[in-house]
């Protein structure tokens, strides 16, 4: 780990000491967090055409002259995910109210691309993907499509494995990237604990493993919500496909090749890629600043998108 290594649960002993933050429920002020909200803008709407012929729906959202900013979902989920870090994708007041109460989002300063992955949303006619490095090259197709390049490339657990391909298979398409409860896979990869995986080979509400306790117990409303959606939202995605894409994916060898800055973002209790994955990433990356976050499972880009909102954007204007 580098010397920036921080974190954001408390009494947990970081590179930089002790931290009194308890993340998502910090005051803002005491997270550093930028002053800004929600635009009132409503996201435009594009098709991109990939090296296959496919064509995936896509957003932007934020203005024009804003860093530009790539998010890459996880697997089987599509771009509405993102709606608490760049609420415009709301399609109404009260889902804005209930996804992102905060009143924060990306696209208040920053040029944000958002896309629906091959089998989901708006794209689910077209077939899965058949590896990682392919949607790796979607991730860069999108870029080159819709925003300036270089850009900052985030991607979110099969997301994550997206965006690190993406700079490896076409490094001067970003000049910087955030890893979000990912992997590099190979010998980076650790495994969910046994009791972890029995219960996903059990359970048909994934939702239960991917969020912390507190999360359900604090957002009973939201988790409902996110639990219907799961359920009745148009994917050809299945477990098959995305076992393809996960098992195809080891950068774990190369990781030094990317010379850029990197934000690596887990959750203390992400329990589909546990921390021992975010931290090989920091320790393999050049230039990796670790944040961890106390209480948080592996939908971080829900339970924590004020602290995302914040890295990403600081991340993006950086020089």
């Amino acid at each position: 780990m580098s010397d920036g290594d921080i974190c954001l649960s408390p009494g947990v002993m970081g590179r930089s000491g002790f931290t009194q933050c308890a993340a998502c429920r910090t005051p803002q002020a005491s997270l550093g967090l930028l002053n800004i909200g929600p635009s009132n803008q409503y996201p435009e709407r594009h098709e991109v055409t990939c090296e296959d012929g496919a064509r995936l729906a896509c957003w932007l959202v934020g203005p024009e002259s804003g860093p530009p900013v790539v998010l890459a979902s996880g697997g089987g989920a599509d771009h509405r995910g993102w709606r608490s870090v760049v609420p415009e994708l709301c399609e109404s007041e009260p889902e804005r109210e209930l996804w992102a109460r905060h009143g924060r989002s990306l696209g208040e300063e920053c040029r944000v691309a958002v896309f629906d992955q091959r089998g989901t949303g708006e794209s689910v006619d077209v077939p899965p993907a058949g590896s990682a490095e392919m949607l790796g090259s979607d991730v860069a197709t999108v870029c080159r499509s819709l925003l300036q390049t270089p850009c900052t490339v985030v991607g979110h657990s099969m997301g994550g494995m997206a965006a690190l391909q993406a700079v490896l298979g076409d490094p001067a398409v970003a000049r910087n990237l955030a890893l979000l409860a990912t992997t590099a896979g190979g010998s980076g990869l650790t495994w969910p604990s046994d009791s972890v995986l029995n219960r996903m080979a059990e359970t048909k509400n994934g939702l239960d493993l991917a969020v912390s306790v507190r999360f359900r117990s604090e957002n009973p409303e939201l988790y409902d919500v996110i639990a219907k959606e799961e359920s009745a939202e148009p994917r050809t995605v299945d477990p098959d496909a995305l076992a393809q894409v996960f098992f195809s994916h080891d950068v774990a060898d190369r990781l030094n090749e990317i010379s850029m800055p990197v934000v690596v973002v887990c959750g203390s209790d992400d329990q589909f890629h546990p921390l021992p994955n975010s931290e090989y990433l920091v320790e393999h990356l050049p230039q990796a600043r670790f944040v961890r976050l106390g209480d948080v499972g592996h939908l971080l880009n829900v339970e924590a998108p004020e602290v995302l909102i914040h890295e990403i954007s600081h991340l993006a204007n950086s020089a």
